[in-house]
């Protein structure tokens, strides 16, 4: 006989608000023993748990450095013409036997 699916008891406020603390806390634990997979802004060193996090920080506070790298970016595209013209000049620095 099936009685259906096996659903949750709900939580009141205070189990769901305790809940949220213990993963804060288990979060901040995880952070700290794996720096790592923290994302951190090339512009300020601010870390982010999230690439999401890491975007929107960068895109708010450092929208004149973004325009100014893209520039720069796109300069130097164009000094090296097509991406093919890099490759054939380091093939190029090989004598050939």
């Amino acid at each position: 006989m099936h009685a259906g699916p096996v659903r949750a008891a709900p939580m009141h406020r205070s189990e769901r608000g305790k809940c949220s603390v213990t993963l804060k806390q288990d979060m901040k634990v995880y952070y700290e023993t794996f720096p790592e997979s923290l994302k951190y802004c090339d512009w300020c060193g601010k870390s982010f748990r999230t690439v999401a996090g890491l975007r929107n920080h960068a895109v708010k506070m450092h929208a004149a450095e973004m325009d100014a790298a893209r520039e720069e970016a796109l300069n130097h595209r164009v000094v090296l013409g097509s991406p093919m013209d890099a490759w054939n000049d380091v093939a190029t620095d090989y004598p050939e036997e």
